[in-house]
């Protein structure tokens, strides 16, 4: 299978583990495997905060609109988070949130992501 390209933050992970362990030497697994992880957590949530931050400001720069909807044809636990604290953020913008998602066949990503977030 081909991979994605939000595998690949993973993949690169996986690849950092292998170097340190086998080629280096570095550390216990555990620990290896505990500051991978930490660094990836880190990432995923730091791209959630970015793409909420933007959101919010073009949902402020709308101001005199009552409705801001937004599209996606993907399904990706980073654009389900983010989706749902703007979404949860109502009271912050005047304009009320949507979120469009397509189909997506084959894989019908859209249509699991609109049965991820809230309507």
């Amino acid at each position: 299978a081909m991979l994605r390209p939000s595998m690949l933050p993973i993949v690169n992970a996986m690849n950092e583990f292998d170097r340190r362990i086998t080629h280096e030497g570095c550390g216990e697994i555990d620990q290896v495997r505990y500051e991978l992880l930490k660094s990836l957590t880190d990432e995923a949530n730091r791209c959630v905060e970015l793409g909420y931050e933007l959101l919010l400001k073009m949902c402020k720069s709308k101001a005199s609109s009552t409705e801001f909807v937004v599209g996606t044809f993907s399904r990706s636990s980073t654009l389900k988070s983010i989706l749902k604290r703007i979404i949860d953020s109502s009271d912050k913008v005047s304009a009320k949130v949507r979120v469009v998602c397509s189909q997506s066949t084959p894989g019908d990503e859209g249509i699991l992501m609109a049965t991820d977030i809230p309507s």
